[in-house]
C-alpha cells in the first residue's frame, strides 16, 4: 500500500471517527470523499502561489489576513474545522457574567470576505510535505506554502499513563484553554457552586497564558463573595512563586480575598483521586474538594507529531528566528504550537503573523527578511466594579548561548481614576477583533 492509499484510508477513519463526536456548535454534514492520486479534490490548482493556513485560531486568523494584506495577488486559504470562532482570551469575564458570550463569538465567513482570503470548514487529517499537500476530511490540497497555526493539546503524563482516565479529567474537571464547550461546561460549575471547596491549579512550563490562572481565582472570589456563598478556593501551584504581577496578585491574595483564597506555591501535583475528590501532591500532602478545574501541562498538536515536526522534547522542530520547518523551508509553525518559549497570548499570535506573513513575501521575492519580535501584551482583570486590570507589554529578545527568547518588559502608562473602569482590556479586545473581521 503506497503512501496515497494509506492516506486515503486515513482520511475516511478520522471522519468516521470524528462524526460521533458532539460540540457546542453543530459541524456541518460532512460527505465522504475518495481522494484519488493526483486528484485534488478540495479545491482547483491555482494560477498564482498559494498559501496554506492551517488552524483558525488568533495566530491563524493574523496570518491568512496579513498574508493577503501583504500579497494581494497570492492564493490565501485558511483550513478550520470550527464553524465559529470563539475567543479564549476574555472568557474569563464571561464566567462569572461579566460579559456576554456574544463579544467572544465571531464569524470565519464575514473574516474570509473582509480580508478576501479563502475560509474552508474542515478537518485537516495529515500533511505530505514531500508533495506539498494537506489531506482534509473533504479532500486534499496543494500549496506553496504552508502555516501550521494548529495550536495545542493538553499533556496528562504526569499526572496518569491512562489515556482513557486523562480523558475523564478532562471530562470532570476541564482547563477551560482549549475550547469553547470547556469554558461553558466551567462557567455552569461557577454559577451551581453553592459552598464547598473548589480546587483549581497552575502547571509549570510555558501553558496558556501564565496570568489567566491567577486572573480566574481573583474573579471568582470575586463572584462567590458577592454572590455571599460560603466558598473555599484552593489553588496549587506548580511555580515557586506566582508568575506575573506578584506583588499585587500576592496582595489580592492575602487582604481582599484572604477569606475565600488559599494559595499554595510550589505544590506540584502527582495523583488525582476521582472517586474520593481529592489530589495528592508530590510532598504527600492531600487536599479535599467538593469541584475543581485542572490545568494540565500543554504539549505541542497531534498533527505535528503525526508529521514527525517535533523534537526530541515534544516540541515543534523549527528554526526559532523563522518559524521554518527545519527540513523544508516552505513549512512554517506559528502561534501556540510553536517551540519558542513566547506568552502564549493572542497579543503575540497577532504581531507574529504579520512578522512571519512579511517573511513569506520576501522568501517569495528571494529576498532577505530580518527578523522583528512580535510585540505582546497581558492582562489580568483584579476586579469588576469598577473594572481593575494589571497589564505588560515587551518584545523578546533572542540569547543564542541559552538558546531561548528573553522577555523584555516595558511599563504601561495608564491614566484610570479611582473608582472609574478601566477599559483597556476591552479597548485591546474590541480593535484586535475588528482587525481580524471587519
Amino acid at each position: 500500500m503506497n503512501r496515497r492509499e494509506l492516506l486515503k484510508l486515513s482520511a475516511i477513519s478520522s471522519v468516521l471517527l470524528l462524526s460521533g463526536c458532539t460540540k457546542i456548535i453543530p459541524k456541518p454534514i460532512i460527505h465522504f470523499i475518495e481522494i484519488e492520486p493526483d486528484v485534488k479534490l478540495l479545491m482547483p490548482d491555482s494560477q498564482q502561489e498559494r498559501v496554506v493556513v492551517v488552524g483558525g485560531g488568533w495566530a491563524g486568523l493574523s496570518m491568512a489576513k496579513n498574508m493577503k494584506k501583504n500579497a494581494p495577488h497570492m492564493d490565501v486559504i485558511l483550513l478550520e474545522q470550527r464553524s465559529q470562532f470563539f475567543s479564549l482570551p476574555t472568557s474569563n469575564l464571561w464566567l462569572v457574567g461579566a460579559i456576554d458570550m456574544e463579544y467572544l463569538i465571531r464569524d470565519y465567513l464575514q473574516a474570509a470576505r473582509e480580508n478576501s482570503y479563502t475560509y474552508i470548514n474542515t478537518t485537516v487529517i495529515d500533511v505530505d510535505r514531500d508533495d506539498q499537500q494537506v489531506i482534509t476530511s473533504h479532500g486534499a490540497i496543494d500549496y506553496d506554502y504552508l502555516v501550521l497555526a494548529p495550536g495545542i493539546e493538553y499533556d496528562y503524563s504526569e499526572w496518569t499513563s491512562d489515556s482513557r482516565f486523562a480523558r475523564e479529567l478532562q471530562t470532570l474537571y476541564p482547563a477551560g484553554f482549549l475550547s469553547s464547550s470547556e469554558v461553558l461546561s466551567i462557567r455552569n460549575k461557577i454559577f451551581d457552586f453553592q459552598k464547598g471547596v473548589f480546587l483549581m491549579n497552575v502547571p509549570s512550563g510555558n501553558y496558556r497564558c501564565w496570568s489567566a490562572p491567577y486572573e480566574r481565582a481573583i474573579l471568582m472570589a470575586d463572584f462567590f463573595k458577592k454572590e455571599a456563598r460560603n466558598v473555599k478556593i484552593i489553588l496549587i501551584d506548580e511555580n515557586q512563586e506566582i508568575r506575573v504581577h506578584k506583588k499585587e496578585i500576592e496582595r489580592l491574595f492575602k487582604k481582599e480575598y484572604s477569606d475565600i483564597i488559599e494559595y499554595y506555591a510550589d505544590t506540584k501535583i502527582q495523583t488525582v483521586d476521582i472517586k474520593d475528590k481529592k489530589i495528592i501532591t508530590t510532598d504527600s500532602v492531600e487536599f479535599k474538594f467538593d469541584d475543581a478545574v485542572l490545568y494540565p501541562k500543554v504539549k505541542s498538536s497531534a498533527l505535528l507529531e503525526k508529521i514527525e515536526l517535533i523534537d526530541e522534547n515534544g516540541e515543534a522542530n523549527m528554526n526559532p528566528l523563522t518559524n521554518e520547518d527545519l527540513e523544508y523551508d516552505n513549512v512554517f509553525v506559528i502561534g501556540d504550537a510553536r517551540r519558542m518559549n513566547f506568552n502564549r497570548l493572542g497579543s503575540t499570535a497577532l504581531s507574529e503573523a504579520k512578522e512571519l506573513s512579511q517573511r513569506i513575501v520576501s522568501k517569495s521575492m528571494k529576498k532577505e527578511h530580518v527578523w522583528k519580535s512580535p510585540q505582546s501584551i497581558s492582562f489580568c482583570t483584579i476586579g469588576i466594579e469598577p473594572l481593575r486590570v494589571l497589564s505588560t507589554q515587551g518584545e523578546y529578545k533572542y540569547d543564542f548561548l541559552k538558546h531561548r527568547f528573553n522577555f523584555l518588559e516595558k511599563d504601561i502608562k495608564k491614566i484610570v481614576k479611582k473608582g472609574e473602569d478601566d477599559n483597556s482590556l476591552y479597548e485591546w479586545a474590541t480593535q484586535s477583533f475588528n482587525e481580524l473581521f471587519s
